[in-house]
């Protein structure tokens, strides 16, 4: 029978697992659409792939990377073993929940999946407005799935980079989404004011930006 510790341990390498999963496919998603044609752009979009983006984002990896090590610290919270037995389970649930919100959010979007930036979105020529599986349900289930991945991750992992890493994507997954929003609302007009009336966003402070004009 498994022990507290083996069931932490092996929880903590799924979960690994599943983040470099997601680097990979988020990898295969932007290189498949940068060869597809652009449409609209609001903001600052991503340039065309060329050596010194890819340095860039190479030295931005690794100071990232080298953050992370150094804030791989356990948070200073002695928690008793039916404690750490609860965070072990909410964790991984709230993990294995948000895990799934953005492999399905994936799997629907298709051939209309793109990165943004708090800067920057853009739309494909003939772009098609998702509203089906899990976009049916709130406008933005990845964000919204990378955020409870996260957030189930503090549980499981209980280290200082895992917190770093979830202020960070609830901050920068709002920029996108707003940005994102302002793409399709000028690209769908009434179609996307009625998916916006009926759909809400599932993150805080894009409500008020989506709500669709009178």
């Amino acid at each position: 029978m498994l022990t507290l510790e083996q069931f932490e341990l092996w929880a903590r390498r799924i979960g690994a697992l599943g983040v470099l999963g997601e680097v990979l496919m988020v990898s295969h998603g932007v290189s498949h659409a940068w060869r597809r044609p652009k449409g609209r752009i609001v903001g600052r979009a991503y340039e065309r792939p060329s050596l010194p983006m890819y340095l860039a984002v190479a030295l931005e990896g690794l100071f990232g990377f080298g953050a992370l090590i150094v804030l791989w610290r356990p948070i200073r919270l002695r928690l008793p073993r039916p404690l750490r037995a609860v965070a072990l389970m909410f964790g991984s649930v709230l993990y294995g929940v948000g895990f799934g919100s953005v492999i399905w959010g994936r799997v629907v979007m298709g051939e209309m999946y793109n990165v943004s930036t708090e800067v920057g979105a853009e739309l494909f020529a003939h772009h098609r407005l998702v509203t089906s599986g899990p976009f049916a349900l709130v406008r933005h289930p990845m964000y919204l799935g990378v955020a409870i991945q996260f957030l189930g991750g503090v549980l499981l992992y209980r280290t200082w980079s895992v917190v770093l890493l979830l202020a960070e994507e609830i901050v920068t997954n709002i920029g996108r989404a707003r940005r994102e929003e302002q793409a399709l609302a000028a690209e769908f007009g009434q179609e996307w004011q009625a998916y916006a009336r009926r759909v809400p966003p599932g993150l805080p402070f894009v409500a008020d930006h989506a709500k669709p004009s009178s």
